[in-house]
């Protein structure tokens, strides 16, 4: 008998405890079900939504902390028209760009670019070729008209001299790789003439740093092989394997910088260029000329980057800027064109004070025909010319 009732107690004990167990787990999921109606609820409504205006399509983006009202939106993302963008070695470069002092960076130079940018766009649309490509100045010289590289290239699309041909001359007095419009023309002709070749715009602009020969050659060599290939076999040169990545990497950055959170400052309209050529007759000093019409010498040269030595040729073409037509014309009436004797070769030991007393000129006079200062340092080498002072 005392077994029996042992056992029932066991049974009754057992039974206890599951249906207590059963019963918590019952009340504690009637009592949280509602938080997580709530959240699904909430889930369903901060689903991104999409919607068009003015041919663009927005992404709305909700935020815990802001009603309904205040919802923010930002455009969706726009793909850029040379492919690439989603290669491991472009999000490289998209990732140092977005963050730190290269963030800041790739802001300033936009900015500096805005100069030059309406110019490029304009050239570019109407040859038909892709808007990313405004952004090579930035992988080439960060948008600096007077860049130069180790290797002697020039400018704000780094022309070498022995690539300038048909597109650019160079002469003692004037290089063109210098100027920013010019060069533009140039680098946009050039692109497009390797696209013609190559048939592929990853190639046409590796084709641009490497040159179109040594691509051809290249591609003779390993045929059927896009320039993702080449690059990630390591075909390529490195210089030119991190070439097509960087400028996709910048213009990814830039056309999408709302998507991706930057502040990129945008290119303004283009317009008129704020200057007019006027042809001058003679070689002057571009310093004579802002003495005599009374404009900043700052402003012509920031015009006439081209001018080596900042003196023009005879019958070249100035840019002065707009409206100041009647100050030059005046000016170029009281100015005295240079006139040279000689050109002087800088040997070892020469100096700007023994080559004027040499000449029977002052100091003052070959640093103003040869745009130098009078504490500049003469390389061995160098051309000086003389002027004839009457």
């Amino acid at each position: 008998m005392g077994w029996h009732l042992f056992w029932r107690k066991i049974v009754i004990h057992f039974c206890a405890k599951r249906i207590f167990g059963a019963a918590c787990i019952f009340f504690v999921c009637a009592a949280i079900s509602p938080v997580f109606a709530k959240d699904a609820q909430t889930a369903q409504n901060k689903a991104p939504e999409q919607f068009e205006e003015d041919g663009v399509l927005w992404t709305r983006v909700a935020d815990e902390d802001i009603t309904p009202k205040e919802q923010q939106f930002r455009p969706a993302y726009k793909p850029l028209a040379i492919a690439g963008a989603d290669q491991p070695a472009v999000e490289k470069y998209r990732r140092k760009y977005m963050t730190g002092k290269a963030r800041e960076w790739l802001v300033q130079v936009v900015a500096s670019g805005n100069m030059y940018r309406p110019y490029i766009q304009m050239q570019l649309r109407s040859r038909g070729m892709p808007e990313c490509l405004e952004y090579l100045p930035i992988v080439e010289s960060s948008f600096r008209p007077t860049a130069k590289s180790r290797s002697g290239a020039l400018g704000l699309w780094q022309f070498m001299e022995n690539s300038m041909h048909p597109y650019l001359k160079k002469t003692d007095f004037v290089d063109e790789r210098l100027d920013p419009w010019k060069s533009t023309d140039a680098a946009v002709a050039k692109l497009q003439e390797n696209y013609r070749q190559f048939g592929d715009w990853a190639i046409a602009l590796a084709a641009y740093n490497c040159g179109a020969g040594a691509m051809s050659r290249l591609l003779k060599a390993h045929p059927n092989m896009d320039f993702w290939e080449l690059a990630e076999k390591k075909l390529l040169k490195s210089e030119s394997a991190e070439y097509v990545p960087k400028l996709l990497a910048f213009s990814d950055l830039i056309q999408n910088a709302e998507y991706y959170g930057l502040d990129i400052p945008e290119a303004p309209e283009f317009e008129d260029e704020p200057y007019i050529y006027i042809k001058i007759p003679g070689a002057i000093s571009l310093l004579q000329l802002s003495l005599a019409a009374e404009i900043e010498v700052a402003e012509l040269n920031r015009l006439n980057t081209a001018l080596t030595r900042g003196i023009t040729p005879p019958g070249y073409n100035l840019r002065v800027p707009a409206g100041s037509e009647a100050l030059i014309a005046n000016a170029l009436e009281r100015i005295k064109n240079h006139e040279f004797s000689n050109a002087h070769v800088v040997a070892k030991g020469d100096t700007l004070w023994g080559i004027s007393r040499a000449y029977g000129i002052t100091v003052a006079d070959l640093c103003e025909a040869n745009g130098i200062k009078e504490n500049s340092v003469l390389s061995i080498g160098k051309t000086l010319y003389v002027p004839i002072l009457k």
